[in-house]
Parts: C-alpha cells; sequence; structure tokens
C-alpha cells in the first residue's frame, strides 16, 4: 500500500502551516499595533501574526479535512486529518510536533478485506509512533521539504490584492508555489492545469484586529475533477494551549 497523500499533505502542513522553525515572538499581544489601510499592507501584517502567534486551524479541500494547533512559543503543533487513501480506504491520521520530536498515528478502515498484508500494515499504524524530524523525512521526503515555511507564505504570495469589503480582500495565487499545494487539491492536477494555477482566485477574511480568519480559493476544473472550494480558517488567536506528546505508555519508539 502507498503511503496516503493526505497522509504526506498532512505532514506538509504539519511543517508548512505552522511556520516550523521560525522564531517565536518575544513576548506580548501577536496583533499588529495598528490595521493598515493599504490592502498588501494588511496581508503582510497578517502573515506576521501568522508567523509569531498561536491559533487554531481548519482546512478543507478534495484531498481531505483537517484541524489543527499551533503554538508558535513552545514550538508545538497538532494535526487530525480524515480522508481516504488512494485504494479508497477511509482513514484518520494524527500529529503532534514538539521541538524536533513528532508522535504519529494512523487509523485505516479496511472494510471487509482478507488481505494479510494490508491488515498488518493498518495495525502497525494504530498506534502512537514516536519519530525524529530526521526519522519521518525517510517515509514524507516530499513533505519535509517544506520544514521552515509558513502559512504566512501562502498570503505573502497572493497578488493583485483589492478590497472587496471592509474586511475582505481578494487576489489571485500561484498554487504551485505555495508549501500548502498538497492540501488544496491533487498536485499533478493543479500542474496539468497550466496557467490557470499560477492564477488561481483568492478571498482573504480578516477580522476586526487585521487577522487572517478564513482563505478561501476558488479552483477551477481540471481534466479529471470538477470545479472546487478549498478552504483554510484560523481562529483562537493566543487563546490555544501548547500541544501534549501522547500519553508514554501509548508510545512506541520506532
Amino acid at each position: 500500500m502507498r503511503t496516503p497523500k493526505l497522509a504526506l499533505a498532512a505532514t506538509a502542513v504539519l511543517f508548512a502551516l505552522a511556520g516550523c522553525g521560525q522564531t517565536a515572538a518575544s513576548g506580548g499581544d501577536s496583533n499588529a499595533a495598528s490595521t493598515p489601510a493599504d490592502p498588501a499592507a494588511r496581508i503582510a501584517a497578517a502573515a506576521t501574526t501568522l508567523e509569531k502567534g498561536s491559533y487554531r486551524y481548519s482546512i478543507e479541500s478534495p484531498v481531505g479535512k483537517m484541524t489543527g494547533v499551533a503554538h508558535a512559543p513552545s514550538e508545538s503543533q497538532q494535526l487530525s486529518a480524515v480522508g481516504k487513501d488512494e485504494e479508497g480506504n477511509e482513514f484518520s491520521l494524527e500529529m503532534v510536533e514538539i521541538g524536533t520530536d513528532r508522535w504519529m498515528k494512523m487509523n485505516i478502515d479496511l472494510g471487509d478485506t482478507d488481505d494479510p498484508v494490508m491488515k498488518e500494515f493498518a495495525k502497525e499504524f494504530n498506534v502512537w509512533r514516536h519519530v525524529s524530524r530526521e526519522e519521518a523525512a525517510a517515509s514524507f521526503s516530499a513533505a519535509e521539504e517544506k520544514v521552515g515555511v509558513g502559512a504566512a507564505d501562502l498570503l505573502k504570495k497572493v497578488t493583485g490584492l483589492k478590497e472587496s469589503g471592509a474586511d475582505t480582500l481578494t487576489g489571485t495565487l500561484d498554487v504551485l508555489a505555495t508549501p500548502l499545494v498538497d492540501v488544496i487539491g491533487d498536485t499533478e492536477e493543479l500542474k496539468a492545469m497550466g496557467d490557470k494555477a499560477k492564477a488561481i482566485p483568492v478571498a482573504i477574511t480578516l477580522d476586526a484586529d487585521g487577522r487572517a480568519t478564513s482563505v478561501v480559493l476558488d479552483v477551477p476544473a481540471g481534466a479529471k475533477s470538477p470545479a472546487y472550494k478549498a478552504t483554510i480558517g484560523f481562529s483562537d488567536y493566543d487563546k490555544v494551549e501548547a500541544p501534549k506528546p501522547p500519553p508514554a505508555d501509548q508510545v512506541k519508539e520506532s
């Protein structure tokens, strides 16, 4: 069984969305001191908040559904994902990262299969496994390349920004250039779109403090997929607790 695409995407998010490896704020509120008026400056300020703050996030696209927490002060992150692998088996995935340590657990619903190899695979992954970032790279090399790139990078790559309401800004994004391309859609399908993938319409909603609350991408139809929306949400800025490792008696060392 090949590693599910959502597992790769989730690992990418664990690194990319939370800005793993970036320096946390030295203290105080992560909000911008004042809200800029220029659209580009407003998005730049929102990106800075994502780089330095802590928050809860959610992602929904054809790839699957993910929710999690990013906690910059403790350099920790947590993610839960649900979806289907390439064989159509439903599965759920849990990840926790604290510093350079990572814990992963995957539950795969094999239905009525009697394949002993698949059963052993499912059993092996249905426990918390403790792995270092270097060990995880052996299984998730594509996602590992995204270390140190934050969700802020996605905001910074939106071009042609203009106001579309008091708290909404619109623009376009080259999705193939963002570290979150794996969760926006099927990468090969997006590549096949050519220039369309380089100008995906994006709507960014900010709260009263200028912080991003949602990013919605209107992805056009591809050769094998209908048009759809990919949504990334942010909430509970500076209110989330630092993720903790799983109970020691539930962890298997790799």
